[in-house]
C-alpha cells in the first residue's frame, strides 16, 4: 500500500509536469493545474516542517519568497484607496501566482527538486514550447497559401493562440534551457542529443524572429550577448566574442532581406520620435510613438503619485486621464498600460512597490551570477527586459509564467548540489 507522503510526491510530481506543459500552450488550463497542487500542497499538511526547511535554508529563497508574499500583500492593502474597487480585485486575482508559487516551490516537501524530476519538467516544456512552435508554423503556412499575403507568416497571424510577445517569451526560455545544455553538459550528451540540441537552437531563433515580437527580439539579442559574455569569461577564449559579433553583424542585413516584415517594426516611428523637440511633434501613431506618448503619461503620474502610488486598480484610469489631457487620443481611445512592467508598478504601488518588483528579480540574477547557473542568470535578465518594454504581469500568460519561472528557477539553484563548483551550470541533462 503506498504511504501517504509517497502518493502526495506522485500527484505534485505528475501535476508540475503538466503545469510545464500547459504554460506554454494552453494557458487556460494552468489556473486548474495549479489549484490542484495547492489542494495537495494543503492537505498534505506538514507545515511546520516545510516553513522550518525554508528558513533554515542559507540563501536568497527565503528573502525571494518573503518579497513575493510582500508584493502580493501591498496589493491587498492598496483597495484601502483605490477608486476602481473592481479592477483593483481583478489586480489580486491576477497576482495569486505571488502567494501559490512561492508556497508551492520554496517550502519543498512533496515536489522535492531532485536532478531526475528537474530534467524530467524541463524536457516537458521544451517539447511542449516545440510543439507550439510546429503548429504556429503550420497553420500559418496554411493561411499564406491561401491568401498569399506574406503577412500571414508573422506577428499575431503566426502567434494565433496567444500574444506575440508571451509566446516568444516561452520560445527564448526554451532556447535558454538548451543552451544551457550546450554549455555545461555537452560533454555528457549522447551524439543523438548533441544533434538536437543544435538545430533546436536556431530553430527557436527563427520562431522568435517569426513572432516579430520588438521586445522579444531585443532580449534576444541582449541575452545572445550575456551568453557570449559568460562562455568566454568561463572558458578564456576570446575568439568566441569575435565570432559572435561577426555573426550577429551579417545577421542583420541578411535578416533584413529575408525578413523585412521584422525589421520595418522596428524603423517604423524612429524617425518621427527621434526629430521631435517635443510631444506636440508626434503626429503620428505607431508602436513606437505610442511607447514614447504612454511612458511621457506614465512619469507624470508618478511623479504626483510618487510614494503610495494610485493603486493597481487605478492605474490604466490615471494613464487614460493623462492622455487625454496631452491629447494622446489613440492611447487613451485603447485604454493601454504603462507598456513597461516597472513603471506599472511604481504607478500603482509607489516607490516601495517599485522597489520591491526589481529586488524580486535583481535576487535571482544576484544569486545566479555568483553560483555560475546560467539558466537562472539569463531567464532573470530576460525577465528584465521584457519589463522594460511591456506590463508583461498584467495578462495571466505573463504572470504566472514568469513568477513559476524565477521560483523554480530559484529553487532549483538552491536544491541541486553542484559536485564541482566552478561548474557554470546546474547540469540539465
Amino acid at each position: 500500500m503506498i504511504k501517504r507522503q509517497e502518493l502526495h510526491n506522485k500527484i505534485g510530481y505528475v501535476l508540475l509536469g503538466a503545469l510545464f506543459v500547459v504554460l506554454p500552450t494552453y494557458k487556460k488550463l494552468a489556473p486548474l493545474i495549479l489549484g490542484l497542487l495547492l489542494l495537495n500542497w494543503i492537505i498534505e499538511g506538514q507545515f511546520r516542517t516545510k516553513f522550518r526547511n525554508l528558513f533554515s535554508q542559507k540563501g536568497g529563497n527565503k528573502l525571494l519568497f518573503t518579497l513575493m508574499i510582500v508584493f502580493y500583500i501591498m496589493h491587498v492593502v492598496a483597495l484601502l484607496y483605490t477608486d476602481n474597487m473592481k479592477d483593483g480585485l481583478f489586480e489580486l486575482e491576477k497576482k495569486l501566482s505571488f502567494i501559490i508559487y512561492p508556497l508551492l516551490f520554496f517550502p519543498v516537501v512533496s515536489m522535492s527538486f531532485t536532478k531526475t524530476k528537474m530534467k524530467l519538467y524541463l524536457l516537458l516544456f521544451t517539447g511542449a514550447t516545440f510543439g507550439a512552435s510546429v503548429v504556429c508554423l503550420i497553420q500559418s503556412i496554411i493561411k499564406y497559401t491561401n491568401t498569399g499575403d506574406p503577412a500571414m507568416m508573422y506577428y499575431q497571424n503566426f502567434t494565433f493562440y496567444e500574444h506575440p510577445t508571451y509566446v516568444a517569451m516561452f520560445m527564448l526560455t526554451a532556447l535558454i534551457f538548451i543552451t544551457g545544455v550546450v554549455i555545461s553538459g555537452w560533454k555528457d550528451l549522447s551524439k543523438s542529443w548533441k544533434y538536437v540540441s543544435i538545430g533546436l537552437i536556431p530553430w527557436y531563433v527563427f520562431i522568435i524572429m517569426l513572432a516579430s515580437s520588438r521586445a522579444a527580439i531585443i532580449a534576444l539579442i541582449l541575452t545572445g550577448l550575456l551568453t557570449m559574455i559568460f562562455v568566454v569569461v568561463k572558458t578564456k577564449k576570446y575568439w568566441i566574442g569575435i565570432v559572435f559579433m561577426a555573426l550577429l553583424a551579417v545577421s542583420v542585413p541578411v535578416g533584413k532581406i529575408m525578413m523585412p516584415h521584422v525589421f520595418d517594426r522596428f524603423y517604423v516611428g524612429l524617425d518621427e520620435v527621434f526629430t521631435a523637440k517635443k510631444m506636440d511633434d508626434i503626429k503620428h501613431w505607431n508602436g513606437t510613438t505610442i511607447r514614447v506618448q504612454v511612458y511621457y503619461s506614465a512619469f507624470e503620474v508618478i511623479k504626483e503619485n510618487f510614494a503610495a502610488g494610485v493603486s493597481p486598480g487605478d492605474v490604466t484610469d490615471e494613464l487614460v486621464m493623462n492622455y487625454k489631457k496631452h491629447g494622446f487620443r489613440h492611447a487613451a481611445e485603447r485604454g493601454y498600460n504603462a507598456h513597461n512592467q516597472f513603471l506599472q508598478a511604481f504607478i500603482g504601488l509607489g516607490v516601495v512597490g517599485f522597489l520591491v518588483l526589481f529586488a524580486i528579480i535583481a535576487i535571482p540574477f544576484v544569486a545566479a551570477m555568483r553560483r555560475r547557473d546560467y539558466s537562472l542568470m539569463t531567464f532573470s535578465f530576460m525577465v528584465t527586459i521584457l519589463f522594460m518594454f511591456e506590463s508583461m504581469l498584467q495578462l495571466q500568460a505573463g504572470v504566472m509564467f514568469i513568477v513559476a519561472g524565477l521560483a523554480f528557477l530559484s529553487c532549483r539553484s538552491e536544491t541541486i548540489k553542484i559536485k564541482n563548483k566552478k561548474s557554470t551550470d546546474l547540469s540539465i541533462l
